[in-house]
């Protein structure tokens, strides 16, 4: 059990199976009873913790399966009544409520400076039912799971009007030279060896020696391959890594089996470009361990899909997702920059912010557990091909990143080259 304090992950995912006009939530859930038919229930929620030490500043997003009059429930009550909490994590009386009816249901919460955070791996929330009377309730309670957060991809020049250097989305890389020969991700909260050990092994051989590993006091491991992704920095190139990572290496192990073409291969990421291979876990390659006591989350993906606006939201980033026909098929490839014109003029679900999106955004929705597609079932429109992203390749700008789904892995191609497109906002 891991409890978040001082610098806490930001956002934490609760996930419940879909009903009406929602199909679909990615992971696992488990709770106190039956998940409900018809009753009123939390389908996800979202912790936001601001990355600050403060719970003044946080915010929680809850998501329910129908709507809700909460003004008229509110109005000689308040929100802490509705919401029963089992482990540790409170919503106190003074936090502030803005519900919106029309993105899935959503209530923000402003939590109170009396609020707590909450346990990772051990809160459950529910509905509490005396409070919300004349409605059904169900009695079901939602596992807590911790979020992903997305850093900016690196890349600061803009190539093109409204591409990744134009919008540079997420939040700004930001490390910690622990002095010890770590460094802290401040952004995923994970820590790193500054520097690897430069010995080249097979890829069972690198889990054990991750395992083994004894630096800074910290219990080690494998990184994942999202992991290492988000490690990468999009304005560099050779190493495309921040600075404050010495004597790196050309190709690191990650600790995810790739599944695409068998069991022998293993995912691994070339730090000179980013990209990653699929190499048989016999040969031998680096590896750069990862600290144990933290995780980003990153299998922890919940998605609500609205089938009338076809749109899919993922709750552990609110990136909401383009799902319509128009993002399969060959007849709607595009090169880069008419992607990207697509997105800028897309109108879904009223909306006219579409955009492309970037790299990290894109890897985002990608399910390395799966394969033809890597995707999650949440999206109806999936296939196995290629989609652009916004991101341009910083060794040769004549070329721009994909994300390919039939294995979720990632490349670059010439911007000439026609690809398929999934707009994001």
């Amino acid at each position: 059990m891991r409890k978040i304090k001082g610098n806490k992950m930001y956002l934490f995912s609760l996930c419940i199976a879909t009903l009406a006009v929602f199909s679909g939530c990615g992971g696992s859930s488990s709770g106190g009873s039956d998940e409900p038919v018809s009753e009123l229930y939390i389908k996800s929620a979202v912790y936001d913790n601001n990355r600050t030490a403060t719970v003044a500043d946080d915010t929680l997003y809850l998501y329910f399966n129908m709507s809700v009059d909460f003004e008229a429930l509110l109005a000689d009550k308040n929100v802490s009544d509705f919401f029963s909490v089992d482990g540790n994590g409170t919503i106190d009386s003074a936090s502030v409520v803005d519900y919106n009816d029309t993105l899935f249901h959503r209530m923000k919460i402003s939590l109170g400076s009396a609020s707590e955070v909450f346990e990772i791996d051990n809160a459950q929330v529910s509905l509490v039912a005396s409070a919300l009377s004349g409605i059904d309730v169900s009695s079901y309670k939602t596992p807590v799971h911790i979020y992903r957060p997305m850093p900016k991809t690196g890349q600061s020049i803009s190539y093109i009007d409204y591409d990744d250097g134009f919008y540079q989305k997420g939040i700004t890389r930001n490390y910690t030279d622990n002095g010890d020969g770590t460094v802290k991700d401040n952004v995923t909260g994970l820590v790193w060896e500054q520097e690897d050990d430069g010995v080249l092994y097979d890829w069972n051989s690198s889990k054990e020696h991750c395992l083994g590993l004894s630096k800074g006091s910290l219990t080690w491991r494998i990184p994942s391959i999202e992991e290492l992704i988000y490690l990468m920095d999009r304005g560099k190139a050779s190493p495309a890594i921040d600075d404050l990572f010495t004597n790196v290496k050309s190709a690191y192990w990650s600790g995810d089996d790739y599944l695409l073409s068998s069991e022998d291969d293993a995912w691994t990421l070339n730090s000179a470009l980013g990209n990653t291979n699929d190499p048989d876990k016999n040969l031998a390659y680096n590896v750069r361990c990862v600290s144990a006591q933290e995780s980003n989350g990153t299998n922890e993906v919940t998605y609500l899909r609205d089938a009338t606006k076809q749109i899919v939201l993922d709750t552990s980033t609110n990136l909401i997702w383009q799902d319509d026909v128009t993002t399969i098929g060959d007849a709607n490839k595009k090169s880069w920059s008419e992607a990207i014109t697509v997105c800028k003029d897309l109108t879904l679900d009223g909306k006219t912010d579409w955009r492309l999106p970037n790299l990290n955004e894109l890897n985002s929705i990608t399910d390395k557990t799966k394969a033809s597609p890597a995707m999650n079932a949440t999206f109806v429109n999936n296939d196995s091909r290629h989609y652009w992203t916004s991101t341009t390749d910083e060794a040769n700008t004549s070329k721009a990143w994909y994300s390919y789904f039939g294995c979720g892995c990632n490349d670059v191609q010439d911007k000439a080259i026609t690809y398929n497109v999934r707009c994001v906002r």
